[in-house]
This record gives structure tokens, C-alpha cells and sequence, in this order.
């Protein structure tokens, strides 16, 4: 029989099951026909004797099964021989992840969606505005400081809400949006067309070997970093740059903001504030009464100090949670690979191990990579979207004669 090389379109609707162990390769696949007419399910042949054989959902080139292991059963992994997909029709689903009080407060915070993101607005807000309008006044020594201070305040603010937009209302790199198919609909299929790909049995679509599937997000994300609740979306290599961009302005805007409101509490109003404090844990009966010395200092407190007691708290507390968050964003980025590969195939490595092996030479390189460009003052830019060269339009596809 003679092979012919198959074409690509609607066979890409062929179903797969989750990821397996092994992959194994088949070196000679074996063609139909006509295109389009191998059977999804693997199969015998005519008898017993004859290989297992199974169509490949890229290319639907009906290939030979390998068979793996003493007992030479067949692989529930394999390699399309042609395009280099990757079938794994007989894998097993992964053993459900133990549901720890970390995971559980994430999947609650994401299933929230868009309050989340309400509330991360309010809290943002709130400091900016309580800051603008009690801190600043009081300790701008005369009005050029006062106009220093409110550009600071609002070049840090427009910085902060501009990259946290970009990363709310941006597409993380979706499949659909920065990989185009391969081949264009109607065209033969070359050789190694798919090589590495799988195909996602969520997403029903093609998914290339960067891409990971966010159960939350319902899609296959290029690159994914992680799935974060507070911008509802994912973090992947299309606004990787603007979240990390979003976490450093906002770490220094709250050092911004810590740094004025601590000046007004403990140097400017430091007699009053102690005198507040002092009169509200005498008339404390007992001292170890936490929540009635909080209600006593709330409702003996001028309401001005209050405000500032609360910037300066809810400015710290975002300022470690941000800090942290963005520590452990710089140190995957030097290191090369994203939250999500790391955890699924350990392929992380620490700074020193990192560092006897010689792989922090190319840091800088993945540095670069992520801010799209090789300049650091553009990093620093308000960019919106994606780098250039990151989000590829699909080809147009042909119709069918």
C-alpha cells in the first residue's frame, strides 16, 4: 500500500487522556489508506497477531503501538513516528493532591473571582486615599514637599492600578491566543509538524509542550506560572511581565507609604498617639484583654489617627505578602522554569545548586526574556499586554476545494 502523508483538520478532535509516565517513540508509523480514516481506539488488525494499533489524534496516521517493558505490554505513552505528537490514550488520571489549608484558601479565594478583585481595588484605594488626603497634609514641612509628595503618591498609584489592570483584563497567553496550529487547515502535514504535543481532553484543543491546563480558568495557558485569585487569571508568559511589574510598584508604594505615615504617628504625632495608647490600657482592667483594649483605643482615639494606624498596618501587611510573593517570582525567573513546571517535574534547582552548576549565567538572558527587552530602563515603562513577538495571530485557514 502506498503511504501518503495526511492532512490537518477536523481529526484534531480526536480524544486523549491525561498525562502518562513514559513516552516512547515509534519509529515507522504505519499510514491508511485515505486520510481521516484510522479508528481513535486502538486496535488488533484482523487477528491477534498483528500489532496494537491506534490513529494519532494530530496527523490521524494509524500507528503501531510500542511495546515497553519485560513483559512488552503495551506503551500507554507514545510518539506519532510522523508529526511527533504525543498519545496517551490508556494513562491513568494522577493521584489527587492532598488538600492542604494553603491550597484550600486559594481554591476558595478563586472561586470567589471578581469580589476578590473588588476587594484587592478597595484596599488599594483606601491607603491611597486616607494617605492623600490625612498623612500628607501633616507632614509636608511647605508646599513644594506637598506637591512632591502628591506626584509621588500618585505616579506610585497610577503605576500600581495601570499593571494590576493589565494583568486582571489581559489574556495570560492562552493557546488559542499566542500559538497558532502548526500547519494551516487543508495543508499536508510535514514531519515533526506536532513534535512534543499533546492534545488537552479539557480544552479539546492542541497543547503545545509549554503549555499547562488552569482547572480555573477552564483553558491551556503558554508558559503558566501559577493561577492567582487576587487578578482572577492566570500568570503566564503573555503578562508574566506585567505582574511582575505590578508587584514591584506596589512594594514601592507601600515603603512609600509606611515610610510617610510612620514619620506622621512616631515623630509628628508621637505625644498624642502615646497619650491615647497609655489612657485606653488604664482604663483596661485586665491587661491581657486584647479585644477590649483594641475597642477602648477605637473609640478614645481621634478618628485622623485611627486612619493613619490603619494605612500604616494594612500598608505592612500587604507590603510582606506582596514582598514575598514577588521574592519567589525573581528567583523562578533566574532560574528558568515557571512555578508550575518546577512543582510537575522538579526541574527547579536552588541558588547553589543552580550556581555550582553554572546555570545563573543565563539569568540575565531570562530576565530579559520576561520584560521583553534587553534594556532595563524600558522595563519600568506602562506597557499593556503582552511583549512583541508574544501573542502570534493564527494562520488563515483554507478552505477546503
Amino acid at each position: 500500500m502506498e503511504s501518503t502523508i495526511p492532512t490537518c483538520g477536523e481529526r484534531l478532535q480526536h480524544d486523549a487522556s491525561s498525562k502518562g509516565p513514559d513516552v516512547a517513540t515509534v519509529s515507522a508509523p504505519v499510514f491508511t489508506s485515505e486520510a481521516g480514516t484510522a479508528a481513535a481506539e486502538p486496535s488488533n488488525g484482523t487477528n491477534g497477531d498483528e500489532p496494537l494499533q491506534v490513529a494519532c489524534w494530530a496527523c490521524s496516521v494509524l500507528v503501531r503501538v510500542p511495546m515497553v517493558g519485560e513483559s512488552q505490554v503495551p506503551a500507554p505513552v507514545f510518539k506519532c513516528g510522523w508529526c511527533g505528537a504525543i498519545t496517551d490514550y490508556m494513562s491513568q488520571k494522577p493521584p489527587a493532591k492532598r488538600m492542604t489549608l494553603f491550597r484550600a484558601c486559594m481554591k476558595t479565594l478563586s472561586a470567589l473571582k471578581w469580589a476578590v478583585v473588588l476587594f484587592v481595588t478597595a484596599l488599594a484605594s483606601s491607603i491611597i486615599l486616607l494617605g492623600a488626603t490625612l498623612v500628607l497634609p501633616r507632614t509636608s514641612p511647605n508646599t513644594a514637599m506637598f506637591i512632591l509628595y502628591h506626584f509621588l503618591t500618585w505616579f506610585f498609584s497610577f503605576n500600581v492600578f495601570f499593571h494590576f489592570a493589565a494583568c486582571v483584563f489581559t489574556t495570560p497567553g492562552t493557546v488559542r491566543n499566542c500559538y497558532p496550529m502548526p500547519v494551516k487547515v487543508g495543508e499536508p502535514i510535514p514531519q515533526g509538524a506536532f513534535e512534543n504535543f499533546r492534545f488537552c481532553p479539557h480544552c479539546k484543543h492542541y497543547k503545545p509542550p509549554s503549555a499547562h491546563h488552569c482547572n480555573m480558568c477552564k483553558t491551556c495557558v503558554i508558559e503558566l506560572d501559577h493561577h492567582c485569585p487576587f487578578i482572577n487569571n492566570c500568570v503566564g508568559r503573555a503578562n508574566l511581565r506585567n505582574f511582575v511589574l505590578f508587584l514591584l510598584w506596589t512594594m514601592m508604594a507601600m515603603s512609600y507609604c509606611i515610610m510617610q505615615t510612620g514619620f506622621m504617628l512616631f515623630v509628628i504625632e508621637r505625644r498624642n498617639l502615646v497619650g491615647y495608647l497609655s489612657r485606653a490600657w488604664a482604663l483596661t482592667p485586665h491587661k491581657y484583654d486584647l479585644p477590649l483594649f483594641i475597642f477602648l483605643v477605637g473609640s478614645t482615639t481621634p478618628w485622623y489617627l485611627l486612619a493613619c494606624m490603619y494605612v500604616i498596618l494594612a500598608s505592612f501587611g500587604v507590603y510582606l505578602g506582596v514582598g514575598l510573593l514577588l521574592s519567589s517570582q525573581v528567583r523562578y525567573i533566574l532560574a528558568g522554569p515557571t512555578y508550575v513546571t518546577a512543582i510537575k517535574f522538579g526541574t527547579w534547582q536552588s541558588p547553589e545548586e543552580a550556581e555550582q552548576r553554572g546555570k545563573w549565567a543565563e539569568a540575565w538572558t531570562n530576565v530579559q526574556r520576561v520584560m521583553g527587552s534587553p534594556h532595563v530602563w524600558e522595563w519600568l515603562l506602562p506597557t499593556w499586554g503582552p511583549p512583541a513577538g508574544v501573542c502570534i495571530p493564527a494562520p488563515v485557514s483554507k478552505k477546503r476545494q
